[in-house]
């Protein structure tokens, strides 16, 4: 698994997309078993009398969403599946692109941000993990999740986030002190 990050700022939003980059022999097994799925449930179908139809359309529709519609979501996912977020120092956005269609864009504002790791696996003596945004309530202080990554990524990746993030936060407290950056040249 080499799950890619790409990072952007104009100095008030940091961008990221995370890339899932999921292994190709297990993409294939997944995409046999979801054919194979697919087989057994038109088979199965196709074993329903056109008189039962009408009075089994509620478990045929459960049965194509759960057996057929959630795999062909997870297998999208691992092909095409990205993860993009926004941050800035008001709010956090994401949502996730799974080649064939992209969720809303959903967006929390914060009192105060904490960003955290999480470490999920140790692949290759390299450490993977999430990232999690935490908000720091103003009314008690106490952290609450807002939201965690879903895309595994090396742990320097996400440092190199966080100290994008961090930087962003920095020009926000210039800009509303009125600092202005300047050059003696």
């Amino acid at each position: 698994m080499k799950n890619r990050i790409k990072i952007s700022t104009d100095g008030i939003n940091v961008y990221a997309t995370l890339d899932v980059n999921a292994s190709k022999i297990g993409v294939r097994i997944l995409g046999v078993m979801l054919f194979v799925e697919i087989i057994v449930v038109l088979i199965l179908l196709s074993q329903v009398k056109p008189d039962e139809i009408i009075s089994m359309i509620i478990p045929i529709v459960l049965v194509l969403i759960f057996f057929i519609g959630l795999p062909i979501k997870y297998f999208l996912w691992n092909v095409y599946g990205k993860e993009e977020l926004i941050v800035n120092a008001k709010s956090i956005s994401w949502a996730y692109d799974y080649g064939f269609f992209k969720t809303n864009l959903k967006t929390v504002n914060y009192d105060r941000l904490g960003t955290g790791y999480e470490r999920v696996q140790i692949l290759n003596d390299e450490e993977l993990g999430k990232l999690i945004f935490y908000n720091y309530r103003e009314s008690d202080n106490l952290q609450e999740m807002i939201h965690s990554t879903t895309v595994l990524l090396k742990k320097d990746e996400i440092e190199v986030f966080d100290r994008k993030i961090s930087e962003v936060f920095s020009n926000e407290l210039l800009d509303s002190n009125g600092f202005i950056p300047f050059s003696i040249n």
